[in-house]
């Protein structure tokens, strides 16, 4: 950007009308250059010249881009929309101000008619758009998907999508139409029953890619593939190496905030994946430094930060999100409506520690809150599995104590029928899950030797799988089972080799938990 600037001070007041395209060319070189380095004042003070001076509304596009782009990263993501939508507008792409479930199930139904009868690899071979408004109607599309997404009710996000992908079967694929797939079978895997199709369009954009070397749009179509598509299919830690060739490719390419985004979605599939916590804490000490220097995605990570710290080391309460890495209160008195993926990130930790440690209670009101926030906003991914998963086991727990109680019923239930399906398309990253859920529940009702082979098939599907936290959860729940039929040997055993499984992992505070467990079962016989 220095030099940039320095070759801009060199332009006099004429360049603009004697050397204009070299002006013009300056002066947008140096605001992508200030948004790579996350210089958000330095773009707001050299955006009004150009738009001053360009001549046509093509001409002031790419300044408008780089707008959008930098309040969407200043967390002003109603503004980035606003400004985008002005810009869509010009170019003949309306959208709704008025936006409820029936607007966006019209759009959702002209799209699938739209695609009905066409192929993936019909799509991958469409000519090429040639329209050059529909072509910059992309570009903004593109740009404002994200910004849309982290508004609080995401009504507009869908409609964005459908957009995007209604273009390009009208007018033909572009290098955008990439991040168009992807985000069309992110919101297909929401429904457990079109995962395969999702997926399929999934595969489409990373051909898209291909086709186009559309390298400026990697970053942004692995967030999504490797993030919200791939982990229901795919072992998920072999999604890792997208989401890291993702923040790569997104620096190499001055995508800084999608670089960002896959650092937050490095960090939070690793941890809910079980990869090893020594390691990861100091991936995530890393990639939280360079968000925090970019101002970027910091917010929403830091949970996950001092959740691993929670459970590596031995200070405080392990159920509070609080620690070096943040503190509790001030986290919550700072979020907003727009920060809707930090509150859903901070209380699936909360209810993933409260229930490791056994705070049934507190991991309920957890899934109460996260509740009123997905009410606002979506989950989706990894992000839904986990809380469908410590839901279910939630529910029985506090049954197991408290009775049954029709809610948690619902909730116990709902947590199998989902998994079920799940496992259906992957069980590599589901079957362990699945068992274990279908093992609390026999317990729960009673049918002692269905619990007792489920508790093993989960252990076992888990170790084969590479879960191994999960196979440590399963051996200490079917360690609380034997024990609550007297058999406390055999409960200890499982403990044993919940203890070391822990250790292996690197969760030396839950081991602790578990030698605390391990005391009152031989005082107990």
């Amino acid at each position: 950007s220095t030099y940039l600037f320095e070759g801009i001070k060199l332009l006099d007041e004429k360049s603009w009308m004697e050397d204009y395209d070299l002006s013009m060319n300056l002066h947008n070189l140096y605001i992508e250059a200030l948004y790579a380095i996350g210089d958000f004042d330095g773009i707001s003070a050299i955006l009004g010249t150009i738009l001053c001076n360009a001549r046509c509304l093509q001409h002031k596009c790419r300044a408008y881009f780089v707008s959008v782009s930098s309040l969407g990263a200043q967390n002003k993501a109603i503004d980035a929309v606003m400004q985008a939508r002005s810009v869509l507008e010009v170019f003949g792409e309306v959208f709704p101000d008025e936006i409820d479930a029936n607007v966006i199930d019209v759009e959702m139904m002209t799209t699938r008619s739209l695609l009905e009868g066409t192929t993936m690899d019909r799509l991958l071979h469409y000519d090429t758009m040639k329209d050059n408004d529909k072509l910059t109607a992309m570009k903004f599309l593109n740009s404002a998907a994200l910004y849309a997404h982290a508004l609080s009710d995401q009504k507009l996000f869908p409609l964005i999508v459908f957009r995007m992908v209604q273009l390009t079967v009208n007018h033909g694929v572009c290098r955008e139409s990439a991040f168009a797939m992807a985000t069309y079978g992110m919101i297909l895997c929401l429904s457990e029953d079109e995962i395969k199709l999702g997926y399929c369009f999934g595969k489409l954009s990373l051909s898209l890619l291909e086709r186009f070397n559309a390298k400026e749009q990697h970053a942004r179509v692995f967030a999504v593939v490797y993030q919200f598509i791939n982990p229901f299919v795919e072992p998920q830690k072999a999604c890792l190496i997208g989401l890291v060739r993702g923040y790569e490719d997104g620096m190499l390419m001055g995508e800084t905030e999608w670089a960002m985004i896959n650092c937050h979605c490095y960090v939070f599939l690793a941890f809910l994946c079980g990869s090893e916590l020594e390691s990861l804490a100091k991936t995530a000490k890393s990639y939280l430094q360079q968000m925090r220097e970019f101002k970027l995605l910091w917010f929403s990570t830091v949970p996950v930060c001092q959740a691993i710290e929670n459970l590596t080391t031995n200070t405080g309460d392990p159920t509070k999100i609080e620690g070096r890495e943040m503190q509790e209160k001030d986290f919550l008195a700072r979020t907003t409506p727009q920060n809707g993926t930090a509150l859903q990130v901070f209380y699936v930790m909360q209810m993933w520690l409260a229930f490791y440690f056994g705070k049934y209670e507190l991991a309920a009101s957890s899934y109460e809150k996260l509740g009123s926030v997905i009410w606002r906003q979506r989950l989706r991914g990894a992000s839904i599995v986990k809380k469908t998963f410590l839901s279910g086991l939630i529910a029985m727990a506090l049954m197991r104590k408290e009775g049954k109680q029709k809610k948690w019923v619902c909730v116990a239930k709902r947590a199998l029928s989902r998994m079920k399906v799940w496992a259906e398309n992957s069980s590599w990253n589901f079957e362990h899950k699945l068992q274990l859920l279908v093992a609390e529940w026999a317990f729960f009702n009673g049918h002692i030797e269905k619990a007792a082979k489920a508790y093993d098939l989960s252990i076992h599907s888990a170790s084969q799988h590479g879960f191994i936290h999960e196979q440590a959860l399963a051996c200490e729940k079917a360690a609380q089972f034997s024990a609550a039929l007297g058999n406390y040997i055999t409960a200890k055993e499982y403990l044993t080799k919940s203890h070391g499984l822990y250790i292996q992992w690197g969760a030396k505070r839950k081991a602790e938990h578990i030698l605390d467990q391990l005391g009152i079962m031989n005082e107990l016989g």
